[in-house]
């Protein structure tokens, strides 16, 4: 029987309590199979991951919030900044990421999501300019949400509006990058010019409707 009762309450708002104790263990026990012991993290984890299939009354998006609440709070995770020169800081900006949204509870969408986001624009700044960084900054919140700023040394980015409307066409791939940053974040703005550009992303760690 599985000892963890913050969970068994919640789960059990949702379900009746004997599913809810049989689904923790069975969660355990998969990873006791593989020989891994998960704690309440690792468990809430499992969980955030799966509620589209036990919940079905149209109150997922409270379970998940339940859930978070239970986990190490947003305000507990730091910034992170990776210097960008190479591609091997490219590897380490995406890694960087995926990190910080799982040590948030993100849905393995959103960590996609937001994984994609930095890799295109570390990538930018890896192949274009001489240098710069990606900022991720954990914003607080139901649901949480991730800020990425990725600033460079370069000479600015031609053509901008050709690049963001969809556009502008090149032989190198310039501005696709920026063009699918623009389209998986809920909020995107680009400063360019000749000392260099920045460019803001922020996207959502969670979807409401994605587990109702």
């Amino acid at each position: 029987m599985h000892k963890d009762t913050g969970l068994l309450q919640v789960l059990s708002a949702h379900m009746s309590p004997l599913n809810a104790r049989a689904l923790l263990n069975r969660i355990s026990q998969a990873a006791a199979n593989e020989g891994r012991a998960l704690s309440t993290d690792d468990l809430i984890h499992a969980l955030l991951d799966n509620t589209a299939l036990f919940v079905t009354n149209g109150s997922g998006h409270e379970l998940r919030s339940k859930l978070l609440a239970l986990r190490a709070g947003p305000s507990k995770v730091e910034s992170i900044v990776v210097e960008i020169k190479n591609e091997a800081d490219v590897s380490r900006a995406r890694l960087a990421a995926r990190e910080l949204c799982e040590a948030l509870g993100a849905r393995r969408l959103a960590m996609q999501q937001v994984a994609t986001a930095v890799s295109e624009l570390a990538r930018n700044i890896a192949l274009y300019t001489p240098g710069g960084s990606i900022s991720l900054e954990p914003i607080p919140g139901d649901p949480p949400r991730m800020r990425i700023i990725a600033e460079d040394r370069g000479a600015g980015i031609p053509n901008l509006k050709a690049v963001l409307d969809g556009s502008y066409r090149s032989k190198t791939g310039l501005g696709k990058g920026i063009l699918g940053v623009k389209r998986l974040m809920d909020r995107f703005d680009v400063r360019t010019g000749a000392r260099g550009t920045r460019i803001e992303a922020v996207g959502a760690l969670d979807f409401q409707g994605a587990a109702t």
